[in-house]
């Protein structure tokens, strides 16, 4: 059931990774300076725990590797 919510809202919001950085900054209230040092996995991170998705991070990686046949290593 997350993991649908979560594609979902990736499909809806179509989000590059600067969006996804002015995202964390203005809605999630981190600095430009904690935002800009972030990895990329730290950046998905965040994001699914200010959605109220935590400790899933790895298993999110994992699933969407999978489907899309993608690396998603930093």
């Amino acid at each position: 059931m997350v993991m649908f919510w979560f594609v979902t809202q990736i499909r809806l919001s179509r989000m590059d990774k600067t969006e996804l950085m002015s995202y964390l900054v203005d809605e999630a209230e981190y600095s430009e300076e904690q935002v800009a040092e972030m990895t990329n996995t730290e950046l998905l991170d965040h994001w699914l725990e200010y959605n109220g998705i935590c400790g899933f991070t790895g298993d999110v990686k994992e699933v969407v590797e999978a489907a899309f046949d993608v690396d998603l290593e930093d």
